[in-house]
């Protein structure tokens, strides 16, 4: 079962997420998004980083990307 992920953002890709229709909430430093996991999928047999695919998927710019990590995530 796939979670949410939060990726963190630089301040300057607030054009960027308002034109993709990415949702977000803004910090003193950084902003944030909240987005359904997706699959990771090895394409071609060619290893690809995973955030960087997760962003492609999306239509995100990887280059205003601070962080992405799991949110809520539980292991039980």
């Amino acid at each position: 079962m796939l979670g949410k992920v939060l990726i963190n953002f630089d301040k300057g890709a607030k054009l960027h997420l308002n034109s993709i229709g990415i949702s977000y909430k803004e910090s003193a430093k950084e902003l944030h998004a909240i987005v359904d996991d997706l699959e990771y999928e090895i394409i071609d047999g060619i290893y690809q980083d995973p955030d960087v695919q997760f962003c492609d998927k999306l239509g995100i710019d990887y280059d205003y990307v601070n962080s992405i990590e799991a949110y809520n995530f539980c292991a039980i």
